[in-house]
């Protein structure tokens, strides 16, 4: 990257930062929470939408709804050629039993062919193992995925998700649609790649502080393109550490706190690592947690999702130990003051009987009753 476009997008951050402080300047005008017809609570089954098409899940007392993911690739194969049905399959099965459903859509690795093929740039890199797989020793995956700032990548972005917004605004069975897009794998603030070749290679001469620069002005103007689409559809916006585990959470700080003092309240704030092997303790998991406090201190709804499915560590912990480390995340995320939790769909319902997994009942049946608690008591 040039040094002029470091510049003027550090230069941008800061107007964009210093702007929010007066709410008649740049972007929408703030979100009262009053204009909102509700919050997301309580407890939702989650995991890619594909996998619990037809769920029994729906129909229990203590699921509250699903958090169903899609990818970019699969719903705008060719540009303009848009199919939803899976989603308006699912929502209309949420919708019949009375719950509602969120709705994440991957960009980055599940850009379209069609957008590379325009001439957008692309960084190639390597994922160790697959999302609801069993990590595989040794195994890697290439992918590819624009560069999350690129003017390019995201117009296209942006237009995409002005069609998905335009769809489900409206829809009261629809909880929040995830707010992403500058991103390489996943729905996060940050840039999850595990490989310390590809962060070199990612960031490469332009440092650390100007992959902050570049990622915070990209969040901004997709947020300013949300809002403006519009300001009183629930989004959520996940934040998390530049990379797993890394104490440096600067762009998710930036721009939550840009959410926060622009009033933005249909915008939740959730964390997606409630369970991962680091949040328990640690730099990054004090900080992630001290920026969904602050969240909900200034009348933010905030939530948490689990990174991991509790079965996959029954192949090396007890059952036993599985629930008491189940139950106390969700204690973490209640002292945090979450209003609603995403559980991974199989820890749910056993995918075999599509019946309710014993295992883990209780623990979910207990913190569903917690999450009944009023909205911000």
């Amino acid at each position: 990257m040039e040094t002029k476009v470091i510049i003027v997008r550090l230069l941008t951050v800061g107007i964009l930062l210093a702007t929010c402080l007066n709410q008649d300047g740049l972007g929408s005008k703030p979100v009262l929470e009053s204009d909102i017809e509700r919050p997301v609570t309580g407890v939702m089954a989650f995991g890619w939408g594909l996998n619990f098409q037809l769920s029994a899940a729906v129909s229990l007392p203590y699921v509250d709804g699903f958090t169903a993911y899609y990818a970019w690739n699969d719903l705008e194969p060719t540009e303009g050629g848009f199919d939803f049905g899976a989603i308006d399959s699912l929502l209309e099965h949420v919708r019949e039993h009375g719950k509602t459903m969120n709705i994440g859509i991957y960009a980055g690795a599940h850009t379209p062919d069609w957008v590379i093929d325009k001439g957008v740039p692309a960084f190639y890199w390597l994922r160790p193992f697959k999302e609801d797989q069993v990590r595989s020793q040794g195994v890697a995956q290439e992918q590819r995925s624009p560069w999350p700032w690129d003017d390019e990548y995201l117009k296209y972005w942006k237009k995409f998700m002005s069609e998905v917004i335009e769809r489900y605004k409206d829809d009261k069975s629809v909880g929040y649609i995830s707010l992403t897009g500058p991103t390489i794998r996943d729905l996060t603030t940050g840039i999850q790649l595990r490989e310390d070749s590809d962060w070199n290679r990612f960031k490469g001469d332009i440092g650390d502080d100007d992959v902050t620069a570049s990622l915070v002005a990209a969040w901004i103007d997709v947020i300013e393109h949300f809002q403006k689409i519009d300001s009183h559809t629930r989004y959520a916006l996940a934040v998390g550490p530049i990379r797993p585990g890394n104490p440096n959470v600067d762009v998710a700080r930036a721009v939550s706190d840009y959410v926060i003092q622009k009033q933005y309240k249909n915008i939740a704030i959730m964390s997606v690592f409630l369970n991962d092997t680091w949040f328990s303790s640690g730099l990054a998991a004090r900080r992630i947690r001290s920026i969904l406090r602050a969240a909900h201190e200034e009348g933010f709804n905030i939530g948490y999702q689990m990174a991991q499915s509790a079965q996959r560590n029954s192949t090396w912990r007890t059952d036993r130990l599985i629930v008491k480390e189940l139950g106390k995340s969700f204690e973490f995320g209640l002292s945090d003051g979450m209003q609603w939790v995403e559980v991974w769909h199989d820890d749910i319902i056993d995918r075999k009987s599509d019946t309710p997994n014993p295992k883990y009942t209780n623990e979910i049946v207990k913190v569903h009753e917690a999450l009944k608690r009023p909205w911000l008591k």
